[in-house]
């Protein structure tokens, strides 16, 4: 059942989570780094330019249900080949642009799209067709692969900034991006076990899943049941996790785009401000790893609802933020309940809804959940008026708890048939 090589699902996730390392590291998480230096260049308002990275959010999640399309019909390999050379080119663009609008089309539109097609649905995707016994860990390991990209790659990506400058960083990162996120992909990675002759977790007997003599693991509760997305779509449960979700994106945007210019303004230096960055979705690894391992034997919904608990006291550790000390705080609490967060609601989506229309559920929920990257262009413009982040992170503060919320009332649903 299996053949002569093994078990493949672990090496085809180890190329996934190698794609989401450099996306979030590369692609989403540096943009944060390249901020300071091209409103420098170009004396652009902060706001102005931090709007390039919603107009990426918004290219990446309005492309999500198509993506969730193409994945369900050609498969995870093909949507990350082709989503990254997308990236690729907006990455070579970014290197010589001199006008903002170019700023938009390369950052915004390109790499949006790639990120789209190529990031998180895809790579997340892989683990959910290879796994189920072990679909918390594999997801989270994929996830946690993100965060870590953010934690190795931001001072990297600083120091090539500071030694040959902001454009030829875009090169480099152009390089990485081409051969190991679309060349060592389109070699490695297969879509699903049956590709293979293998099944799922490499169990060389399915049912062993569902019987008696299973891991405490198949007590947990998963849909009996697959939803379709137009069945999930009915559920109050998906709207009030996506609600979520768009608060955590709201939140997260604000940080991620602005945090070094925060930073800064305090007096801290811009190589520091970005190792705190970098600690951000580095931190996260702790939540990501802890979830993924701790969904193994205790329900989802009430891991979600702890990560919410701790990222909603992270932004408020960030309002009262006056030192560097308190800086890294912040930074480690927030960064540890998001990563959390994003491990359980993903995992949430196939748990409640099965793994069927996965991808076109998690395309459905990028193409709502997009809109919170307003808080990043919406932070740049009260800052650009009253020269403080004090408002706008006073604001995310307040949509967390109301996302808590919704993570409260968000119990599984009820399958139409049932």
């Amino acid at each position: 059942m299996q053949g002569k090589s093994g078990f493949y699902g672990w090496i085809t996730l180890s190329a996934a989570a190698l794609v989401y390392f450099l996306m979030c590291g590369v692609l989403l998480y540096s943009f944060g780094v390249f901020l300071p230096f091209i409103c420098q260049e170009f004396d652009w308002g902060r706001g102005a330019v931090s709007g390039a990275y919603t107009a990426m959010m918004l290219s990446g999640g309005l492309v999500g249900p198509f993506a969730g399309i193409f994945i369900t019909k050609y498969g995870s390999r093909s949507a990350i080949v082709l989503g990254n050379l997308l990236a690729a080119s907006g990455l070579i663009l970014l290197a010589f642009h001199t006008r903002m609008w170019q700023l938009y089309v390369s950052y915004g539109v390109l790499i949006g799209i790639g990120i789209g097609f190529g990031g998180f649905i895809a790579t997340t995707t892989i683990a959910n067709n290879w796994f189920n016994r072990n679909k918390s860990l594999a997801l989270s390991i994929v996830i946690t692969c993100g965060g870590l990209g953010g934690l190795f790659l931001i001072p990297g990506i600083m120091a090539i900034i500071q030694r040959v400058g902001w454009r030829g960083g875009y090169g480099v990162m152009f390089a990485v991006t081409l051969v190991f996120m679309v060349i060592i992909p389109g070699l490695v990675i297969r879509n699903k076990p049956e590709d293979l002759g293998q099944v799922r977790d490499g169990l060389m007997n399915p049912e062993l899943e569902n019987s008696s003599s299973a891991p405490s693991t198949s007590r947990l509760y998963s849909t009996p049941v697959d939803f379709s997305l137009r069945q999930a779509i009915r559920t109050p449960s998906l709207w009030l996790i996506l609600i979520a979700v768009t608060i955590q994106l709201f939140a997260m945007s604000m940080l991620a785009t602005h945090q070094v210019a925060f930073l800064v303004d305090m007096g801290i230096s811009a190589s520091v401000a970005a190792t705190a960055l970098g600690l951000l979705p580095g931190t996260s690894t702790i939540g990501r790893l802890a979830v993924g391992l701790l969904g193994l034997r205790y329900n989802m919904r009430f891991l979600a609802i702890c990560a919410f608990v701790v990222m909603t006291t992270g932004m408020a550790l960030a309002l009262l933020t006056r030192s560097l000390p308190m800086a890294f705080l912040y930074v480690t609490v927030f960064g540890i309940g998001f990563g959390a967060f994003v491990v359980a609601n993903t995992a949430l989506f196939s748990i409640y809804f099965g793994a069927t229309s996965y991808p076109k559920i998690i395309g459905f929920v990028s193409f709502f959940a997009v809109t919170g990257s307003i808080g990043a262009p919406l932070a740049g413009a009260l800052y650009d008026y009253s020269g403080s982040y004090m408002v706008p992170f006073s604001i995310a503060f307040l949509s967390l708890l109301a996302g808590l919320a919704c993570m409260v009332f968000a119990r599984p649903p009820q399958h139409p048939s049932l």
